[in-house]
């Protein structure tokens, strides 16, 4: 009981800090160190990314349909229509499509990454350097970019950024969110191109989850079935107040309370890495 209790607050956690501007390897390192328990098996996993998408395809349902729905009105050899289609909404499919090329190349490398970047010292470091990200923005000149004036080279160096969410103490979302605004893009539009360009990333990594758990099945337990449904639960809740937050704090403020919480996260990791290691 105790273990699986481990597991939901990990998940918990894991899939709040997955869309929000904060790093989910960072902290699902720390709760490991901290608590002691080793939670990194493939079924945990698998259910932590399943409820994440599940989360992502929930809150982006509406804005997925519309834009499929727009697609097809500008689908070639169709009879012509009465109603146009949306070009912003064109727009925005050419840019996704655009970004989601670099974003997917990275995640070849993500194990690679993680290695380069194991433990409190590399953490601390990629921490510390995500806070610097998130804070650049506030020192160039504010834009008011929107899907109109949007390019696709904008869109390319987002998904450039979000490829440093490969390595641990980077936050994925956090970083194709700067990197928009730097480019001087709403920060509004470039926050909700970033969640819809989580989905095939997470998606993805779901994908390379369940091939570790094909692998690892002769060997299952039925706890850790039960702590992959109940990952699977509360990193869908999770991830649904992360939304939430990262919308409120977007809409209301600016990433710089991110930045702030990154330097003070990589401090406490740089005293546990003096004192404890």
């Amino acid at each position: 009981m105790l273990e699986l209790l481990h597991k939901a607050m990990f998940a918990l956690i894991a899939g709040f800090s997955e869309l929000t501007f904060v790093s989910t390897e960072a902290h699902q390192w720390l709760y490991r160190t901290l608590t002691g328990y080793e939670l990194s098996d493939s079924f945990l996993s698998f259910g932590i990314h399943l409820g994440c998408l599940a989360a992502l395809l929930l809150n982006c349902y509406q804005r997925i349909k519309y834009l499929r729905s727009q697609k097809r009105l500008h689908r070639p050899g169709k009879r012509r229509h009465v109603r146009q289609p949306d070009v912003v909404a064109l727009i925005d499919i050419h840019i996704l499509n655009t970004a989601v090329v670099p974003l997917m190349l990275g995640l070849l490398f993500r194990r690679r990454a993680m290695d380069w970047c194991n433990g409190s010292l590399g953490c601390a470091l990629a921490l510390i350097l995500n806070g610097i990200v998130l804070f650049a923005p506030r020192l160039l000149r504010s834009g008011n970019k929107d899907a109109r004036s949007f390019t696709r080279l904008d869109g390319v160096l987002m998904g450039i950024g979000g490829v440093l969410g490969i390595f641990p103490g980077f936050s994925r979302l956090g970083c194709m969110y700067s990197v928009g605004t730097a480019r001087g893009a709403q920060g509004h539009y470039v926050l909700e191109l970033g969640i819809l360009l989580s989905i095939p990333v997470v998606g993805a990594l779901l994908c390379m989850d369940l091939y570790s758990c094909t692998v690892a099945l002769a060997g299952v337990t039925g706890l850790q079935l039960i702590g992959a449904l109940v990952a699977a639960l509360t990193a869908f809740a999770g991830a649904c107040a992360g939304l939430k937050v990262i919308r409120f704090v977007c809409d209301h403020s600016t990433a710089t309370v991110f930045a702030y919480y990154s330097w003070g996260l990589a401090m406490f990791l740089l005293l546990i890495y003096l004192f404890v290691s």
